[in-house]
């Protein structure tokens, strides 16, 4: 198994929607036809290697197949976008402020999202453990969307960036982001998963402007004051806004980040 293997079984493990399974179903679809393009390729230079049955033409039928295939699960997604589209559009109109919560994965975005929505999410100490959006409403704040989605990871293969793109694109959309980041990281990997989640956001600034960002420090119970300030300076220093620190166990700064929405 290669990474794109990899991620891809993590994503089929966790991939219950039915926008979880048409996006992982493409991504797989696609991995599937650019190994078939490197079988082709070795093809052409005169071995005799095949797909399945073997042969040139079961792989050029196969190849035709994941084709269409393809075609198919890309004019779904595209009717689901348009869809998407249209019932953002009727929560602008009717007055409705959404918030999106970003990070990368296993960052504790599905516990605040359930600490500020109290919709139950699965929360798992896992990658990927959210794939699909979940949009809920802000407990005392009925005119308040959360809008929770997949995580961001270091050097995501191309093939499951555009598939699960627009997935992404639901949480940058919102009139305010929540960059969450997770305090029990150790200092390297807090700024290596800082800079990552920084670096895929600037990649979609064609639908949000960092003066929308937030950040919010997580898992501020596990951690000492010290280490909060530390890591506050450290969010500073990317020209970040200072952080609130927050936890979804002791409940700690929760009050705090939802006046700080109501009066954005």
């Amino acid at each position: 198994w290669d990474r794109v293997r990899l991620l891809l079984n993590l994503f089929t493990n966790q991939a219950n929607s039915v926008e979880a399974k048409l996006q992982v179903k493409l991504a797989m679809l696609q991995a599937d036809r650019s190994i078939m393009r490197e079988l082709a390729h070795i093809q052409t230079k005169g071995e005799r290697l095949g797909w399945g049955a073997g042969g040139r033409h079961a792989l050029e039928n196969n190849m035709k197949i994941i084709d269409r295939e393809i075609s198919s699960l890309i004019r779904k997604k595209r009717r689901r976008d348009i869809s998407e589209n249209e019932r953002r559009k009727r929560r602008t109109r009717s007055g409705v402020k959404s918030i999106g919560l970003i990070g990368y994965t296993n960052a504790g975005k599905s516990s605040l999202f359930q600490t500020m929505a109290g919709k139950p999410v699965l929360i798992e100490d896992q990658l990927f453990s959210t794939l699909e959006t979940t949009i809920g409403r802000m407990q005392k704040s009925p005119r308040i969307l959360m809008v929770d989605t997949i995580g961001f990871v270091d050097n995501l293969p191309s093939i499951l960036l555009d598939a699960f793109n627009s997935t992404i694109k639901e949480s940058t959309r919102c009139d305010i982001i929540l960059l969450i980041i997770d305090a029990n990281d150790k200092k390297e990997e807090f700024i290596r998963k800082l800079k990552t989640t920084l670096r895929e956001l600037e990649s979609h600034q064609d639908y949000f402007n960092f003066k929308q960002l937030q950040t919010v420090i997580t898992k501020s119970d596990l951690v000492t004051k010290e280490k909060l300030e530390q890591l506050s300076k450290i969010i500073t220093t990317y020209n970040l806004e200072s952080p609130l620190h927050t936890s979804s166990i002791d409940k700690k700064g929760i009050d705090q980040l939802r006046m700080m929405i109501l009066v954005l």
